[in-house]
């Protein structure tokens, strides 16, 4: 039985997206704490005097423009539940290796970010997904994390991040990210 429940849940939020929490369903069934979404995945910029953006001192951008396509990631912070769906992130300018407009592929993470207002916290805790690969630009997760105490505590310092695989063979991208969770909602 709980198999066919995963699977209904799984079919119903690639389809929903971040509308099944609003139906009430998904919060009896599998939430005893705050719900954190994210209505959009946007790609980062550079900033103007070639800086990467930066989510406290471990999480800094690959420093290429990625634009972010649909996309939405609902966190259930009693169940440490995770969904999250990606389509048409894409290169925001012309690379040798991905031409303006085309969607990427690769093995990424995602990453949920606790405590990440700096000027209060000198720790930042976090939790990565298992490896999620994006296939032009395309990719979903759907599972369970084992959140720390902080992010169910203050669910509104909550950062969601997409990142390169930290294994990555190439160090200069490694473990940066190239997305993050945008329109975030705490309820």
């Amino acid at each position: 039985m709980k198999t066919i429940i995963t699977r209904f849940l799984v079919i119903a939020v690639l389809i929903a997206g971040p509308v099944l929490p609003v139906t009430g369903f998904a919060d009896g069934a599998m939430n005893r704490g705050p719900v954190v979404s994210w209505d959009r995945i946007e790609g980062t910029i550079v900033l103007p005097d070639e800086t990467p953006m930066q989510v406290g001192p471990y999480f800094v951008a690959s420093g290429r423009f990625r634009v972010g396509g649909e996309g939405s990631v609902v966190l259930y912070t009693g169940g440490g539940y995770l969904f999250m769906r990606v389509k048409g992130l894409s290169w925001g300018d012309h690379y040798n290796n991905g031409p303006l407009g085309a969607g990427f592929s690769g093995i990424f993470v995602g990453t949920v970010i606790c405590d990440s207002i700096p000027e209060e916290t000198a720790t930042y805790q976090s939790v990565d997904t298992p490896k999620i690969e994006l296939n032009q630009g395309n990719g979903y997760f759907f599972g369970i994390l084992d959140l720390p105490q902080a992010c169910r505590d203050e669910p509104e310092k909550i950062v969601f991040l997409l990142r390169h695989d930290p294994d990555l063979a190439n160090q200069n991208l490694a473990g940066k990210f190239v997305a993050f969770g945008a329109g975030r909602i705490v309820r």
